[in-house]
């Protein structure tokens, strides 16, 4: 070989490798031709969760699985116009949550609803408060805390009362509450609202009906006092169909709202409604204008309150919006 034709050699050898490399790349790893020529890099990121937790790398925004901090794996997705859905435990204990998350930071209210199935109002009004938008804060909803005695309509389960399995201090003693508890943890509530009807009314005959009950905690006790003359004025209720502040409840039992108090020192309401001499439509409108004044009184809400054929409640539930997504446990 000639001194002047090595080098002609040499540079088509290396040219000969370099594009071997490249056919290897392409068989080997669709797309990374693109990515060496336009300088791209393959999406490698994690997707963000509506929790801030990580879904690891994904080239689609799909949900997410991890665990929260009691070590119960959850799934999410993306919140749309900040609302989202997810779904919490599974098989017949499982919830629909949904979460309504303002742009301004503000406190995290959980509304339950229906921890009792033959209390209607409770979780009609909890599946219409679910609807509402926020000015601050986050609204989390737990519609039908006990789906299985909203089916049967009765106010226990295979003989438990569910709201009867919050021991403070202790776990609580059921999966369904377990399930309940977890959501109240996993969203770090600030308050808690239970809502909840009755047969007869508070102070008049052995009933609690048409009173809000508040915890010791926080500012409770003030707000249940100011949230009752705020719709008693709204609605004209006077004599016994007209709304009082309960007995303040304290730091140790077995209810919702006493855990509350007693585990995370924080505030919480049960609003309680009268079946004696009411209709359904009727204890669902009290309900929801209670709800809303606590809500406001914590400072997540602003103005007047969403009426029943309002464009907000009468959009399609976040399940028809959106896919659910289960959690598993």
């Amino acid at each position: 070989m000639t001194g002047s034709s090595r080098p002609r050699f040499v540079l088509a050898a290396f040219a000969a490798v370099c594009l071997l490399a490249v056919g290897a790349t392409a068989v080997l790893a669709p797309g990374a031709i693109g990515a060496v020529w336009d300088g791209a890099v393959p999406s490698q990121g994690a997707v963000e969760t509506p929790d801030g937790s990580s879904a690891g790398p994904s080239a689609s925004p799909t949900p997410a699985t991890g665990a929260n901090e009691s070590g119960t794996a959850e799934s999410n997705e993306t919140p749309a116009n900040g609302s989202y859905r997810y779904t919490a435990g599974e098989g017949a204990t499982a919830l629909s949550v949904t979460v309504v998350e303002a742009e301004r930071p503000g406190p995290t209210v959980v509304v339950v609803g229906g921890q009792h199935g033959n209390e209607q109002s409770g979780y009609r009004s909890a599946h219409r408060i679910e609807n509402w938008d926020v000015e601050r804060g986050t609204l989390v909803v737990i519609p039908e805390a006990n789906p299985r005695a909203i089916a049967n309509g009765t106010r226990k389960v295979e003989g438990r009362d569910l709201n009867a399995q919050f021991p403070v201090g202790e776990r609580p003693t059921s999966e369904q509450a377990r399930v309940v508890w977890g959501v109240v943890e996993r969203h770090d509530a600030d308050v808690v609202v239970d809502l909840h009807s009755s047969s007869g009314i508070y102070g008049v005959d052995g009933g609690v009906g048409q009173a809000v009950f508040p915890t010791v905690t926080g500012p409770a006790k003030g707000n249940a006092e100011a949230a009752t003359r705020r719709v008693n004025d709204e609605f004209g209720l006077t004599g016994n169909h007209s709304f009082k502040r309960g007995n303040v409840m304290g730091r140790s039992g077995m209810s919702l709202t006493r855990k509350v108090a007693g585990d995370l020192n924080e505030s919480a309401y049960v609003v309680e409604t009268t079946k004696r001499g009411t209709d359904l439509e009727i204890r669902v409108e009290w309900t929801t204008a209670v709800t809303w004044e606590l809500l406001r009184l914590h400072g997540l809400v602003e103005g007047e309150r969403p009426s029943a054929d309002s464009p907000s409640n009468q959009r399609p539930p976040t399940s028809q919006a959106r896919p659910s997504v289960s959690v598993a446990r």
